[in-house]
């Protein structure tokens, strides 16, 4: 099964704050159908931890593998030449420091072990996508 996940957030600040992070999975029903999934939540966070919480989420929303593409989340495409060096390394970075939101990082890796992932490009959002974000963010005081 082919899905989309769409990846969005509220956060701005480099540190943690109070915001809303989520997801739409976007995947055809077994009759065909476009269907969708959203999920938003409100957490304290950084925008890092923001994106994996909502791929990890997402990812462990489907039900079996599937070829999976994550659109607008730039940091974790750009950390994918990381992880393998990370797990060969005991999840250390190369100063040898434990690594940041391991624990997020130890359960996304466990999730794309699943599926076969790749990323969209970020910001491709139709409008019809960048309304329901904005309503969902709304409702749930983003």
């Amino acid at each position: 099964m082919q899905v989309q996940i769409y990846i969005s957030h509220s956060y701005k600040a480099p540190r943690k704050t109070k915001g809303v992070y989520g997801y739409i999975l976007v995947y055809l029903d077994p009759q065909g159908r476009e269907a969708t999934k959203t999920v938003f939540r409100e957490a304290e966070a950084t925008p890092h931890e923001a994106d994996l919480m909502a791929a990890v989420e997402a990812l462990k929303a489907l039900n079996r593998p599937c070829e999976v593409e994550i659109i607008g989340c730039s940091y974790l495409s750009s950390a994918e030449q990381w992880l393998d060096r990370w797990r060969e390394n005991g999840w250390k970075n190369v100063k040898g420091q434990e690594i940041a939101h391991k624990d997020l990082w130890q359960k996304y890796n466990g999730q794309i072990l699943r599926h076969r992932v790749k990323f969209g490009i970020s910001g491709s959002f139709s409008g019809w996508l960048e309304t329901e974000i904005r309503k969902k963010k709304e409702k749930i005081g983003g």
